[in-house]
């Protein structure tokens, strides 16, 4: 399982496979040989595709938006084209190397405006849910959690 949702790559199935390497080398002690192939396989797991990333960012999105209160089709239908939408900015940025603050900074810019646009054309009646839907999808979720237990 990749992490992206939160503008940081953390590989979780990675951060696994390379653990139990770790386990095993430390048990069986292989030659320098065996290693690299056994640390070869550890660096080829799966990993989602754009697409799928994308849908993740708008699932999030919509699913966050009902999570905090709203009871709108429209609004959860908005919030999740948006999400994907932000998705598709932040694999864009991240395919350039730009900074993860300024990620941060222009996917709450581009949805936060996406989300007033939507508003103005009449599409949905309040912008609070469709807002806190996305913004919890920048949110880094190892530092969020770090804080939470600080």
């Amino acid at each position: 399982m990749i992490m992206c949702f939160c503008c940081s790559s953390v590989n979780i199935e990675k951060l696994h496979a390379l653990n139990s390497l770790a386990r095993q080398v430390t048990r069986e002690k292989p030659d320098a040989e065996e290693f690299r192939r056994r640390l070869g396989q550890a660096e080829q797991v799966k990993t989602y595709s754009s697409w799928e990333q994308i849908f993740f960012y708008a699932l999030i999105a919509g699913a966050f938006t009902v999570f905090f209160g709203s009871r709108s089709i429209r609004e959860t239908a908005a919030s999740f084209v948006i999400g994907g939408i932000v998705g598709v900015l932040v694999l864009m940025a991240e395919k350039y190397s730009v900074n993860k603050m300024m990620i941060r900074f222009f996917g709450s810019v581009v949805f936060s405006t996406l989300a007033f646009v939507c508003l103005h054309v009449g599409f949905v009646r309040d912008v609070d849910n469709i807002i806190i839907g996305n913004i919890m999808s920048l949110i880094p979720g190892v530092g969020f959690t770090n804080a939470l237990r600080d």
